[in-house]
C-alpha cells in the first residue's frame, strides 16, 4: 500500500517529526507529499479543468482540496489500485501496519474506506463487515467528515475528478466527498475502532500540539450548532417539568 501524508515544505518541521515517529512506531513506510500553497493554485486549476471562481471555500480550504486531489493523481498516473492518503497531525494505533501494509482486506465494493476518528457523534450505517484484528467496517448512510486519514481506490478517485471538472461551486474536500458524493463511487466505509486520530480531536481541542488549517473552524461551527441544540433541549425539558409541577399541585388544590 503507498502512504502519502500530504505537509507544508519547510515549514512542518516538528510536524513531520512527529510523523515519522508514528509511522515508525507501527512500522509503516511512507512519504510525504509537498501541500498545495495559494502559490499554485494556477498551475493546479488547469489540468482539473475548473472552471473560474468554482471554489466558493477559504483559501486554506481550496489548497487542502486541491493538495488531495495532486496525491490522487499520483496513484492515477502509477496505475496503483489504492492509496492511502494522510494529513500532517495524524496519531497512529500500534497496529495500524495490518491496514496499511497491504490492500488484500479491502472489500471489492468499497471506493473509500475512512481509517480515521472524526468525532462521537454516532453516524447512519447501511451494512457492515468484519476485517482485520476484531475491527468492523461500517458502511457509511449519511456523512461523516474528516480527511485526515482515508485509503480511495483509482476508479473512485477518476470518477470523482470528473465530476468536479467544470462545476460551478466547489466546497472542501470532505464536504464534497460524504456530502456531495456519498457513496455515488463505490460504497464508502468507516473502520471502527479508528486507526488514526488528528492531534486536535484526540485533545478534545485543548492542550493539543497541532492545529489543523481546515477542520477546526469548520468543527467549531457544528459544535456550537450542536451545544445551541442541547441548550434549547434542556430549557424545554425544565419548561416542561415545571408545568408538570404546576399541574399536578393546581390538581391536589382541586382535590382538597
Amino acid at each position: 500500500m503507498r502512504n502519502i501524508v500530504i505537509s507544508l515544505k519547510n515549514k512542518s518541521e516538528e510536524r513531520r517529526s512527529f510523523v515519522k515517529e508514528e509511522f515508525k512506531k507501527a512500522a509503516v513506510a511512507f512519504e510525504f507529499f509537498d501541500a498545495v500553497t495559494p502559490a499554485d493554485f494556477d498551475a493546479k486549476d488547469k489540468p482539473l479543468s475548473l472552471s473560474d471562481g468554482c471554489f466558493a471555500i477559504r483559501p486554506s480550504e481550496k489548497a487542502c482540496f486541491l493538495s488531495h486531489i495532486a496525491v490522487w493523481d499520483i496513484m492515477i498516473d502509477e496505475n496503483l489500485p489504492y492509496i492511502a492518503v494522510f494529513e500532517d497531525d495524524i496519531h497512529l494505533s500500534a497496529d495500524a501496519g495490518l491496514y496499511l501494509s497491504s490492500d488484500d482486506w479491502i472489500p471489492d465494493d468499497a471506493g473509500l474506506i475512512k481509517l480515521e476518528k472524526y468525532n462521537d457523534i454516532n453516524f447512519k450505517v447501511s451494512g457492515q463487515r468484519n476485517t482485520l484484528n476484531n475491527r468492523i467496517l461500517f458502511r457509511l448512510g449519511e456523512a461523516n467528515w474528516g480527511t485526515a486519514g482515508y485509503i480511495i481506490k483509482k476508479e473512485t478517485a477518476e470518477m470523482l475528478k470528473a465530476s468536479f471538472a467544470g462545476k460551478k461551486s466547489l466546497k472542501a474536500i470532505d464536504d464534497e466527498l460524504f456530502l456531495n458524493h456519498l457513496n455515488k463511487f463505490g460504497h464508502f466505509y468507516q473502520l471502527e475502532p479508528a486507526i488514526c486520530i488528528q492531534d486536535v480531536i484526540k485533545n478534545n481541542r485543548v492542550n493539543f500540539q497541532f492545529e489543523s488549517t481546515v477542520t477546526p473552524v469548520k468543527n467549531a461551527g457544528k459544535n456550537k450548532s450542536l451545544i445551541k441544540t442541547i441548550k434549547k433541549l434542556i430549557r424545554f425539558k425544565k419548561i416542561k417539568r415545571a408545568f408538570k409541577k404546576l399541574f399536578l399541585s393546581n390538581m391536589l388544590s382541586t382535590m382538597e
